[in-house]
């Protein structure tokens, strides 16, 4: 059995990537450069479900979990609101105001963005990169630039 086979390992490597991923986002003067590798073992991932013949909505949870650790990294800001003494609420109320601002936008960002590895699936079953293998290096970057664009549309944009 493939190391990649195994699903501990699988997640473990979704979630090493959304993290780092996140985290060179969010402090590009510092761990920018670190973005360009730092989606390879989701891309890994990715191709190693297609190629197992994991069925599109396993791809799409697994898109899921990467968005919703990315985002969640992204949106750490919302922690430094904490403890929400202007609006009057609790401390317990404000870290649950935080908590839901911080997974819940996650959630909300991930749902669409996972779409991205549903597609890259749909693709690969497909056979299209079978086809025409230098257009799977121009659809990954190409579905991730739409996907950010598309989130500056509308009130979920952030």
């Amino acid at each position: 059995m493939s190391v990649m086979n195994k699903k501990p390992i699988r997640l473990a490597l979704i979630a090493i990537s959304a993290i780092f991923t996140g985290v060179a986002v969010c402090f590009p003067d510092i761990f920018g450069p670190i973005e360009w590798v730092s989606i390879a073992p989701a891309i890994a991932v990715l191709i190693s479900l297609c190629r197992c013949g994991a069925k599109l909505r396993h791809i799409y949870l697994y898109g899921l979990l990467y968005f919703e650790i990315y985002f969640a990294v992204c949106f750490h800001f919302f922690a430094y609101l904490y403890p929400l003494d202007f609006t009057g609420i609790n401390n317990f109320n404000s870290v649950l105001v935080v908590i839901t601002a911080i997974f819940g936008l996650s959630l909300l960002q991930a749902i669409g963005s996972a779409f991205i590895f549903l597609a890259i699936g749909g693709l690969y079953r497909l056979g299209t990169f079978d086809k025409h293998p230098a257009l799977f290096m121009v659809a990954i970057p190409s579905l991730f630039t739409v996907s950010e664009y598309l989130q500056t549309f509308g009130w979920w944009g952030v």
